[in-house]
């Protein structure tokens, strides 16, 4: 365990080494981990926002109110 703790801090403890590491990691994953999966994520969330749910709760609103009034006119012509 001695060595390889000893390695870690002789290769990364120096700045000349860590600071590109630190440089480079954040752009190699914008320019090629994030674009790769932001398909997946655009498909994962499909559907999910804001006023895609908003939609979705018109529109069962809508057929809610659809078939209570086509309920209210079955039980108005019963009575009739």
């Amino acid at each position: 365990m001695k060595i390889w703790s000893s390695i870690f801090h002789n290769v990364f403890g120096v700045s000349y080494v860590r600071l590109p590491l630190m440089m480079t990691i954040p752009l190699v994953y914008k320019f090629y981990i994030d674009r790769s999966v932001d398909d997946w994520f655009m498909w994962f969330n499909e559907g999910t926002t804001q006023k895609d749910v908003w939609m979705r709760l018109e529109a069962r609103a809508a057929e809610q109110a659809n078939n209570n009034a086509d309920a209210d006119e079955e039980v108005a012509e019963e009575d009739a």
